[in-house]
């Protein structure tokens, strides 16, 4: 048996998920030749050596610790899911571009200069780049599989790339702070499913006429009046909408209501 964080595992052990903060080293993990799926997030662990022995490792989450090389993943040719959230020290990613299995990769809040690094990854189907100061996404093209994506907190100011991923379904602008975005950029867009754009400015709301196959939408940081109504209307897929309070008033709401009886709409804030 291993003791590791706490707990015991065989060797055959096909999981192993530690979140304790005071568990720094996984040197006694080489001996899990079977192991599947590595959770370490929130852990103090830096060196990272062990992983090279998971030849069968399908999902590696390092989120939020001081690991400074990721070297031995590159090993890991089996590896499908890859989380690197908040790792902040890490300073060279070059060894992910060998893991053209990866089907999920969180990036967010690394320090990420160019999306040139990530391109031989064509399979990726959600990529998670928030918290990373990108104004562009020309890069992303290539990946043609990429179902779900998360641009929060960025400082992106051109659209038009995203509406050529034809497969897109879920997408993340939420919290940009940077010039209004103009959504009709997004034209083509046709697979988007959900769209989340709270507290993110854009030029006007008429534009999310466009997306018919809408069934999620958090509303934008723009106001919605009477006159939006009709352009809201068109959305006849929605069912769930998230909306801050001082955006629309009770008059505007109940026009709303009336449009789509069968949406379901929350409201947040006071």
């Amino acid at each position: 048996m291993i003791s590791f964080c706490g707990k015991h595992f065989t060797p055959r052990a096909r999981h192993v998920v530690c979140h304790d903060r005071s568990v720094d080293e996984i040197k006694k993990l080489w001996a899990l030749k079977q192991i599947r799926k590595l959770d370490l997030s929130g852990t103090s662990v830096k060196d990272i050596r062990a992983v090279r022995a998971m030849r069968y490792l399908k999902q590696l989450d390092l989120s939020k610790t001081p690991v400074e090389d990721i070297s031995p993943v590159k090993r890991i040719k089996s590896l499908e899911r890859l989380s690197l959230r908040d790792c902040k020290k890490i300073t060279d990613l070059t060894p992910i571009k060998s893991l053209t299995d990866l089907k999920r990769l969180d990036l967010s809040g690394v320090r990420l200069t160019s999306l040139g690094i990530i391109q031989p990854l064509r399979d990726l189907r959600y990529l998670a780049l928030a918290s990373i100061p990108l104004r562009t996404v020309r890069s992303l093209l290539v990946f043609t599989e990429l179902e779900e994506l998360d641009l929060s907190w960025t400082k992106l100011v051109d659209l038009r790339p995203l509406a050529k991923l034809p497969k897109l379904r879920i997408l993340n602008l939420s919290c940009i702070f940077g010039p209004q975005l103009d959504l009709r950029q997004l034209k083509g867009a046709s697979a988007l499913r959900w769209l989340r754009l709270n507290a993110t400015r854009v030029t006007d709301l008429s534009a999310l006429a466009m997306f018919s196959g809408l069934t999620k939408i958090w509303m934008p940081d723009r106001k919605v009046t009477a006159s939006d109504i009709a352009a809201l209307k068109r959305l006849t897929s929605l069912r769930r909408m998230v909306i801050e309070r001082r955006l629309i008033d009770a008059t505007v709401l109940q026009l709303l209501k009336r449009a789509l009886p069968r949406l379901k709409i929350t409201i947040e804030g006071t």
